[in-house]
């Protein structure tokens, strides 16, 4: 028992610690019923609750915009209220704001045209592309969201399978300006175990410029709270690489 409870108690700590550096969760499904996310309000609030106990000051929560999602800014504004006025009915006081997880395909271009959702001073989008296959174009679409004046952030850059086998395309897309930011659940090997390998190979190589819980449901939770221990993000964060404090 009192191995049991010191292993316990130390985990705590080391948790506290990691989401102390952190700040900030800047990649999360929240606002209910409008994406795979949360699904309806008591969803939400047990996910913003769970979050808040871990120890997040802010949560930037960010749902998907696709072709199977096709929300716009206004349809996530005026649900993001009345998530925000259910909060304060339940007496729920937390810093919480908005974005979107854009995904680079054949709708995207019009998003761009009509202005995107960004977080922080720098104007961050967050963009994923499908898992097996590279967008067309797709350092062109970084360039033309660069001259939209937003910076682009590629959410979970380790998932994506077309660069598994051609690493040296990590250090071109950074080279071309391009944020990483990687999914927690993925060092524990919630994604599984080459997602797992290649996140480890991105903080070694010093490539990741923001982490990120990518909450969708109670389970990414359950594991977060594990991977939250993961020795090799506490030394990354204290090496100052991470951004997300400064949101």
């Amino acid at each position: 028992m009192f191995n049991f409870l010191k292993t316990f108690f130390k985990k705590d700590v080391n948790i506290k610690n990691t989401v102390e550096l952190l700040k900030t969760d800047l990649h999360s499904h929240l606002i209910p019923g409008i994406d795979d996310g949360a699904q309806n309000l008591e969803e939400s609030e047990i996910l913003i609750l769970e979050l808040l106990h871990l120890g997040f000051q802010k949560l930037i929560t960010t749902p998907h915009i696709n072709v199977n999602f096709p929300n716009t800014p206004d349809i996530i504004q005026r649900n993001f209220e009345s998530l925000q006025n259910y909060l304060i009915s339940k007496q729920i006081s937390f810093n919480i704001d908005f974005a979107a997880e854009y995904m680079l395909d054949e709708g995207f271009s019009n998003h761009l045209n009509k202005g995107l959702l960004s977080f922080g001073k720098q104007k961050f989008v967050l963009i994923e592309t499908f898992h097996h296959i590279k967008p067309d174009r797709f350092q062109a679409i970084i360039f033309d969201i660069q001259m939209k004046g937003f910076k682009p952030v590629l959410a979970h850059p380790e998932r994506y399978l077309y660069l598994w086998n051609v690493k040296e395309k990590y250090f071109e897309l950074k080279e071309q300006g391009l944020y990483f930011q990687l999914n927690l659940n993925s060092l524990s090997g919630y994604y599984t175990e080459k997602p797992k390998n290649i996140a480890k190979f991105l903080l070694k190589n010093k490539l990741v410029d923001f982490l990120g819980s990518d909450t969708h449901h109670t389970k990414h939770l359950e594991m977060l709270q594990k991977s939250l221990t993961d020795e090799q993000i506490m030394s990354y964060l204290e090496s100052g690489k991470i951004l997300n404090q400064t949101l």
